[in-house]
C-alpha cells in the first residue's frame, strides 16, 4: 500500500505513512504520518522501543501526524510530540473522545495542534475558529464517509472569503512548508 501510495506523489497530491504496530519508517517522499486505530482494533504498543524511535524519527523529519485515537493515547501522543511536529486531529476530535472533552483537556491551546473540519459540526467549526482562529484549520472531507460537496458547502457557510482560503488550502500549504 505505501509504495502505491508514493506513486500518487505529485505537486497536488500528498501521500501519508501509515503507522501500524510494526512502527516501521516511512520511506522517501510521504508529508506525514496517518496515526489510525478504533478502540476495537489491536493497541499499539505504546511502551515499547520501537515506538519511542518512531516518534524521534518523524519528529526529526518534521512531519506532522494525523491522530485518530482514543481519548488518553491521543493526549499521549500528542504530549510525546512535543510541539517538535504538528498533530492534526481529524473530524475536530469525533473519534479522539469528542470536541468538548479535548477542548476540555487543553488540547486545542497547544500551537503544534491543528484540526480538520470533516464531519465535524458547524458549531464545533465555529467554536474553534473562536477561541483558536483559523490559522490551524484545516479543510477535510472523510470520502467516502463524507460527501465533499456537501463539506466544502458546509465551510463556505462558516467562513469569510478569506478565512475560507486559509481553510481550504493555504494552512495545509503552510504546515507542509515548515518540514521543507
Amino acid at each position: 500500500m505505501h509504495s502505491y501510495l508514493r506513486s500518487l506523489t505529485s505537486e497536488k497530491i500528498y501521500v501519508f505513512w501509515f503507522v501500524w504496530n510494526d512502527f516501521e519508517f516511512p520511506g522517501e517522499g510521504f508529508a506525514g504520518v496517518k496515526w489510525h486505530r478504533h478502540s476495537y482494533e489491536p493497541r499499539y504498543n505504546y511502551g515499547s522501543g520501537e515506538c519511542e524511535r518512531f516518534i524521534e524519527h518523524i519528529c526529526s523529519l518534521g512531519l506532522p501526524v494525523i491522530i485518530e485515537e482514543e481519548l488518553h493515547h491521543t493526549m499521549e501522543l500528542v504530549n510525546r510530540l512535543d510541539g517538535r511536529t504538528a498533530a492534526i486531529i481529524p473530524h475536530l476530535g469525533m473519534l479522539n473522545g469528542g470536541y468538548q472533552r479535548l477542548k476540555d483537556a487543553g488540547l486545542f491551546e497547544n500551537p503544534a495542534v491543528y484540526v480538520d473540519t470533516a464531519l465535524a459540526s458547524i458549531r464545533e467549526v465555529e467554536d474553534f475558529a473562536a477561541c483558536y482562529g483559523v490559522e490551524r484549520i484545516l479543510f477535510g472531507s472523510d470520502f467516502p464517509f463524507g460527501n465533499p460537496v456537501y463539506e466544502r458547502t458546509k465551510v463556505g457557510k462558516i467562513f469569510n472569503r478569506e478565512d475560507l482560503e486559509k481553510v481550504l488550502s493555504q494552512n495545509l500549504l503552510q504546515l507542509l512548508q515548515k518540514r521543507i
